[in-house]
């Protein structure tokens, strides 16, 4: 695992709002996962990225570094303006990528269901990471990006790459992008990592994949074109950054990212393709079983939704730090793959002596 050097001297900043519907970790989270990377890197290969993703600032301002980067895949989506977290003005309206986010396999739910049959006469058990996935792609978009900067010569697709691993492997550590509720009788569809389990007032959340994006409502601050490096916001972001590299010190990587640091890209590649964009997941959906879908009360459903009870204190404080862990993490193996990424987009010319490599 690469050596992280957080500034001891900073202190955590919160910046707390309402909770608002928005897709995978909120704009906070995925941008305290890119710095924790940045922080976990050395200097020159965070450089090395940046000079890739300043090219597209023209049309998406305020992307050009790994921490707002970390937005941009949800950024894309956006098909009205909507200050709190659709602010485009160009409204880019790309939805095609949607399902690339997450890739859920069922957790039965409630747990004291006596359904024991999953999907019609498929024989996988339904705690399971390795039964029939209900939905999205996140794995093979991961492996993929891996496989093309092994040989692209594109910056416009080294850019979109960077800019959509750094999103997706992000939204990969959040248990509700690796797992659904699945009931063969309520949530035969599943819920939508959480989306489709509503959460009865008075919950600030309005379903469980809100409560879980928004890290308990704990770090709800939005990305903006004009949040600058001297921005509260900014500084909220790499001040907690910092103070949560800090709390989880001593957080051990069970999947051991760091010994693919310093690898060819060749090994590297293969481990990424063969195991570890799996195990992650697999991880994330045993998280979501033991936690996320864990002590729930007063599931029941009607013709339009199913719901539960607005978890307790405990609950939330559970979520939080979970999910703390579940970024800290993100990061740290982010800084792994992001580090053989700048190698490789130096070696492949995309930067050429201190500038990109477009002619």
């Amino acid at each position: 695992m690469p050596v992280c050097r957080p500034s001891p001297w900073l202190t955590p900043l919160l910046l707390c709002g309402c909770l608002s519907p928005i897709m995978a970790w909120w704009d906070s989270g995925h941008m305290l996962v890119g710095q924790i990377a940045s922080q976990c890197m050395n200097a020159s290969d965070v450089e090395t990225l940046h000079l890739v993703l300043r090219q597209w600032d023209t049309d998406f301002p305020n992307t050009g570094d790994i921490t707002t980067a970390a937005i941009w895949a949800d950024l894309i989506k956006c098909n009205s303006v909507v200050s709190t977290f659709c602010p485009s003005a160009l409204t880019p309206s790309w939805e095609l990528y949607n399902s690339w986010h997450f890739a859920d396999k069922p957790v039965p739910f409630p747990h004291t269901t006596s359904e024991s049959t999953l999907l019609g006469n498929k024989k996988a058990t339904p705690t399971s990471a390795s039964s029939p996935s209900l939905g999205g792609s996140a794995d093979q978009v991961l492996t993929g990006i891996v496989q093309t900067l092994r040989t692209t010569h594109s910056p416009w697709t080294a850019n979109q790459a960077l800019r959509l691993f750094i999103h997706i492997f992000g939204d990969i550590h959040n248990p509700l992008h690796a797992a659904t509720a699945y009931s063969a009788t309520y949530l035969p569809h599943g819920d939508a990592g959480g989306t489709q389990l509503g959460l009865h007032p008075p919950c600030a959340a309005p379903n469980l994949h809100a409560l879980w994006d928004s890290i308990g409502g704990v770090y709800t601050a939005d990305w903006s074109p004009a949040m600058d490096a001297d921005s509260a916001t900014r500084r909220a972001i790499n001040a907690n950054a910092t103070h949560l590299l800090l709390t989880y010190a001593r957080l051990a990587d069970p999947l051991t990212f760091g010994e693919w640091q310093d690898v060819p890209y060749d090994g590297f590649e293969r481990a990424m393709v063969d195991r570890l964009v799996a195990a992650t997941l697999a991880e994330s959906h045993d998280v979501a079983g033991r936690v996320a879908y864990a002590d729930l009360t007063g599931f029941a459903c009607d013709e339009r939704a199913c719901h539960v009870d607005c978890p307790d204190d405990a609950y939330v404080q559970r979520v939080v730090k979970t999910a703390e862990a579940r970024v800290v993490l993100g990061g740290r193996r982010l800084a792994v793959v992001l580090t053989q990424f700048a190698k490789q987009v130096r070696a492949l010319g995309l930067v050429v002596d201190g500038r990109d490599g477009r002619p």
